[in-house]
């Protein structure tokens, strides 16, 4: 009883982090799916203004436990001396990036919402440096969620590896679309250098503002045929479409 009381709250904390991201997740998926249900597939981020379908929000479980238990690097390297130049705490930049996409991802806040408490807390950032933080924090902090679920995947025998992809609209960057459903095993890099979409180890210029994301390609299972979202250049919605690579949709995009 005694060794009990005294490891207490190492016990304690120990079953939170256990706990708490997987009753996240179960929430927060079981929400998405009954809108999913009531609205026919689309919702409106808050403070975003773009239509998505609802599980391109969920966070899951091993997301929001890294976030928590490991506090990670998530934003891209920048020069200590241009830094200094410009008056900026890297530390306490970063520290402020992770707690508020940490904080976000748990109350399933937008992009918007995000750099509305960047810039609550960072009072000299500009609105275009709190967007661009909160987005490429968010993809970062996401695709490296999912990065570790494959990882845990393939550690129980199941056999699959992940592909890069693209937003399909007019403001992704010309190597993103190029990059658009490559696929590689879990351990080796994309082309671009980085490991997934958001990477802060890639270089910054792959990495700041990045809206990609990462699917599992499972090699036992024959997925096709797959539908992704993609936007109409006449109305600006994102609509659903059937599965194409972003060069292919650019030409179909002239051919019209």
């Amino acid at each position: 009883m005694a060794e009990r009381y005294t490891h207490a709250n190492e016990i304690a904390i120990s079953y939170i982090n256990d706990k708490t991201p997987g009753i996240y997740s179960l929430n927060r998926n079981y929400s998405a799916y009954t809108i999913d249900k009531i609205t026919g597939g689309g919702i409106t981020l808050a403070g975003d203004g773009e239509t998505l379908n609802a599980d391109f929000i969920l966070f899951d479980e091993r997301t929001v436990r890294r976030l928590i238990t490991e506090n990670p690097d998530i934003m891209p390297y920048y020069p200590p001396a241009r830094a200094v130049q410009r008056g900026i705490d890297l530390l306490y930049g970063k520290q402020q990036i992770t707690k508020a996409v940490t904080s976000g991802a748990l109350r399933g806040l937008g992009v918007g919402q995000i750099a509305d408490e960047l810039q609550a807390h960072i009072q000299t950032m500009n609105r275009t440096s709190a967007l661009r933080a909160a987005r490429t924090g968010v993809t970062e902090a996401q695709n490296a969620g999912r990065m570790d679920s494959y990882h845990q995947a393939e550690g129980m025998g199941i056999r699959l590896k992940k592909q890069w992809i693209a937003t399909l609209d007019g403001r992704t960057r010309h190597s993103h679309r190029q990059l658009d459903g490559e696929i590689q095993p879990n351990d080796k890099a994309f082309s671009n250098g980085c490991m997934y979409p958001g990477d802060h180890r890639g270089k910054p210029a792959e990495v700041y503002n990045c809206r990609c994301t990462l699917v599992a390609e499972l090699l036992d299972v024959d997925v096709s045929p797959g539908k992704r979202r993609a936007k109409d250049p006449d109305t600006g919605e994102y609509k659903v479409i059937e599965w194409t690579t972003y060069s292919e949709w650019e030409k179909s995009l002239k051919n019209a």
